[in-house]
């Protein structure tokens, strides 16, 4: 509308459902049959079934609803950038959609996607030790995955024909084949493992060997298929070719296909066969699963509708295997494991969207090596278990956000950031609350919003020491993660103490008396380093930030860090070595100035005999979240600019992610800056990037100001947290100004230390031309010529080290350099034999020199006593 409320617009609208007619049609049918004639009779049986639970729009919403580009689904809130670019927060379609001002759709985040590698509902999965299959329900496809989460191949369209699907709900591979229920095709398609198609069987109807809706599919160990055939009311078996053998079914009444008795045989949807040849069903309206024989016997059931442990509301997949039974509760978003017996043993996740939540969990598999896979079908994601439900393994951890708040701590919010993002991940590979020790100064910290602080205490030696030694004390495993300022061998635990790594490592000894498996320590600081020979032990692996002798970076907010890397690794389900080595050279990427530094074989030593230990090692579970970081395809080219300009553009294009892009920036390294001092790196300036109708992302950067070379370092990152390796380009500042250099040779051939001076002149002659110096700009004065430098000098005088100094160099001059080596006495350099230069002097023709120049003047003495230089040479204000 225009101001006045004048109509001027209108796009989207709900989603069009044209191809879907012939699903459409089937779901009115369906439903009809089972309000109309089901659910009353069912009702004689479980009086908490009601037609209002089932309304007909939740199963078009469920089964064809697609959120095509520039439709909505509720869409809830909406804002304008400064371009005019429309945001949409298409709530129900849990998406953002973006609009150019002329409506035309610009970008799309959301969990919900059909490029390959994403999905929409994957709803069943199977496994067949090296490859995993996912039957993705909305984009009517089959996707093959490597058991460690790689996208290999898909195959499969929305279709009648052969190897197209409508809505395929049942995966199941046996000897080689992969078995597809095509649900509302109303048949079971064969295919190899590499997705061509083999055969077919069935077709809408009640005969045997038709199907109304085949839904869980399922094979025993003599290859047999068993397919759950929903509104018939039964289970079929056939051959691996697709001859029907049997059927499981009640009596029904006359003239309808309706059971007589429904309770065993309505509901059905995941079905799986043990070793022994028993088959257990997931009954979605029994709120239960249950157990039969071979021949279709039920023996027992199982589960009522609820959410207490044992209880279910809505199950859905179910798989049986290493002799327990693991049902994906759909309704209360969470696994329940069960031994054969169907006894209750434990239960995994909640609803949501975090790593190890749910939202509509549907099929439920496990390979050869214990891994879960779970089709998390409303989030769009298969969620992979390394370690299974292993609720034995006493796992503790130990967070400690050193330093505080004090006045002069620059990267408080940055310890605070990684120190949390840490507990995340811990807590995303099953650590529980109970099992994690936070200490921080931020003692009322609540990372969960449940009203309690997830900080045990406030960061002191004193309780450090007790969570060591005390609370760890009998722990299958150990975690130490520590982040602060850092310092030689110590580090820092507020503003007023500083711990010692050989306390520290006194502590870790006395844990380890009790605690069985690896102890993992893990710093990021400066100098942290200097811990690996201190804390060098047996089963302990010694993971440092940087060397013993570098500073630490944490740039944008902590982003860029070896902590932000190592953990989000971790989150992801990587090992400890995976971790480092990946976080490593991420860090090498941003600088050379920070090495990382990994000991597990305690020599103290991070060499190449290190990474065994670390390499079989998880930090939790090992969940693996299997999503990759983004990668930048291109980058601005480099850039000159004249010393009157100072903006440049900065881009990054070309940005492949299989997440959501939230955040693209630069971070910029002027030409004269310089780190140390013991500080983190914190204080480089970063630029925020932004998305362009051409799929770019740009901004333009106005300081560039210092005549000299700008790297810039360009990031992007996902909106689940993962980091892009950067992609270099540089701008640089042309400077009219010249970098100068005076080198005098204060002695002659007969002194007997000529031999050093001689190599002095020639070391500093060849540095200055490696650090691209014009030899034009090298005012060279000795007696004699010098071997192996092609410059002839000029004869060293007070009057031309004057004209050196005061006039050729503060000609065009940036910045000076004056190297003095030879003769010298108390407050004495001889030039000559015959002439002496005093340091009050030399300081009036600096000062001179410096009140002309706009840059640095860097004056290096070599000489006996040449300290008796440095009062004289204080400069000028």
């Amino acid at each position: 509308f225009d101001a006045n409320g004048n109509l001027k617009k209108v796009w989207g609208g709900p989603a069009d459902l044209s191809q879907y007619q012939n699903i459409l049609a089937q779901i009115d049918e369906f439903y009809d049959l089972f309000i109309n004639q089901l659910l009353p009779l069912l009702k004689t049986f479980q009086a908490e079934l009601h037609a209002e639970d089932f309304k007909k729009q939740d199963w078009i919403d469920l089964i064809v609803k697609d959120a095509k580009d520039g439709t909505f689904n509720v869409p809830m809130d909406m804002t304008i950038d400064k371009d005019g670019n429309i945001y949409v927060a298409d709530s129900l379609n849990q998406r953002i959609q973006k609009f150019r001002p002329d409506m035309e759709v610009l970008s799309v985040w959301g969990s919900s996607r059909d490029q390959t590698g994403m999905f929409k509902m994957p709803m069943s999965i199977a496994t067949d030790g090296n490859f995993f299959y996912v039957a993705d329900f909305k984009n009517h496809r089959i996707q093959k995955f490597t058991k460690d989460g790689k996208f290999v191949s898909t195959w499969g369209k929305l279709g009648l024909n052969s190897g197209e699907f409508q809505v395929p709900a049942g995966i199941v591979v046996k000897n080689g084949y992969v078995y597809v229920a095509d649900t509302f095709n109303h048949r079971i398609q064969k295919f190899t493992t590499d997705g061509v198609f083999v055969s077919q069987w069935g077709s809408k109807g009640t005969g045997n060997g038709s199907f109304k809706l085949p839904f869980g599919i399922a094979a025993d160990n003599s290859g047999y298929i068993y397919v759950t055939d929903l509104l018939n009311f039964r289970i079929q078996k056939f051959t691996a070719a697709g001859a029907f053998v049997k059927k499981f079914e009640s009596a029904k009444i006359p003239f309808t296909s309706i059971p007589i008795d429904p309770i065993p045989y309505t509901g059905f949807i995941g079905i799986s066969i043990d070793n022994s040849g028993y088959i257990y069903t997931a009954n979605l309206l029994r709120n239960g699963f249950q157990k039969f024989d071979s021949n279709g016997k039920l023996i027992k059931e199982w589960g009522t509708k609820g959410e207490a442990d044992g209880q279910f509301r809505l199950p859905f997949g179910i798989t049986a295997a290493n002799g327990f039974i693991y049902v994906t509760d759909t309704g209360n978003c969470r696994i329940q494991q069960f031994d054969v017996n169907g006894n209750f043993l434990q239960k995994m996740g909640k609803v949501g969207s975090d790593v190890g939540q749910f939202m509509i969990p549907g099929g439920i598999s496990l390979d050869s090596d214990g891994r879960i896979y779970v089709a998390d079908a409303g989030n769009n994601r298969i969620q992979i278990f390394k370690k299974g439900l292993d609720t034995e393994k006493k796992m503790k951890a130990i967070i400690i956000a050193g330093g505080g708040p004090y006045d002069g701590n620059s990267i408080w919010n940055e310890t605070q950031m990684n120190a949390n993002f840490a507990y995340r991940a811990l807590t995303y590979q099953g650590f529980s609350k109970d099992s994690v020790y936070y200490l921080s100064s931020n003692t009322k910290l609540d990372l969960d919003n449940d009203g309690a602080p997830e900080v045990r205490a406030d960061a002191t030696g004193a309780n450090l020491k007790t969570a060591i030694t005390e609370w760890a004390a009998g722990a299958d495993s150990l975690v130490v993660y520590f982040v602060d300022h850092g310092g030689d061998a110590s580090l820092r635990m507020s503003a007023s103490e500083i711990l010692s790594a050989s306390d520290l490592n006194s502590w870790l000894n006395t844990a380890q008396e009790s605690i069985p498996g690896t102890v993992t320590f893990v710093y990021d600081a400066c100098y942290s380093g200097s811990f690996l020979p201190v804390l060098a032990h047996p089963n302990r692996i010694i993971i440092s930030s940087a060397a013993a002798d570098q500073e630490a970076w944490f740039m944008t907010k902590g982003s860029v860090s070896f902590s932000n890397y190592f953990w989000t690794h971790i989150f992801n389900g990587s090992g400890v070595k995976a971790a480092y080595d990946l976080s490593r050279n991420a860090m090498g990427y941003s600088t050379t100035r920070q090495t990382a530094l990994l000991d597990d074989n305690g020599d103290g030593v991070s060499d190449n005999n290190d990474g065994v230990l670390a390499q079989t090692t998880y930090i939790g579970n090992g969940t693996a979240i299997y999503t990759d970081a983004p990668v930048i395809g291109r980058v601005s080219a480099e850039q000159t600019l004249s010393s009157e300009q100072n903006t440049a553009e900065l881009s990054a294009c070309a940005i492949t992610s299989v997440n959501a892009v939230s955040h693209v920036w630069a971070v910029i390294r002027p030409p004269d800056y310089r780190q140390g001092g013991g500080n983190p790196i914190t204080d480089l300036p970063s630029l925020d990037l932004q998305s362009g109708t051409d799929g770019c992302y740009k901004a333009s950067f106005t300081q560039f100001k210092t005549p000299g070379t700008y790297q810039v370092l360009i990031y992007a990152r996902d909106d689940k947290g993962n980091t892009s390796v950067p992609k270099q380009t540089a701008v640089i500042v042309r400077n009219p100004l010249r970098h100068k250099a005076v080198i005098v040779a204060g002695a002659s051939e007969n002194d007997k230390w000529w031999v050093a001076v001689e190599k002095g002149v020639r070391l500093a002659y060849d540095a200055l031309l490696f650090q691209k110096y014009s030899d034009n700009d090298i005012y060279l004065m000795s007696p004699v010529s010098i071997p192996e430098v092609g410059k002839i000098p000029i004869t060293p005088t007070l009057s031309n080290l004057q004209y050196a100094i005061t006039s050729w160099g503060e000609t065009d001059t940036q910045d000076m350099v004056v190297y003095l080596i030879g003769n010298g006495s108390d407050g004495v350099f001889n030039i000559n034999p015959s002439e002496t230069l005093l340091p009050t002097v030399l300081n009036g023709w600096l000062n001179d020199l410096q009140n002309s120049i706009p840059g640095k003047v860097v004056v290096v003495y070599d000489a006996c006593r040449a300290a008796s230089f440095l009062p004289s040479l204080i400069p000028p204000s």
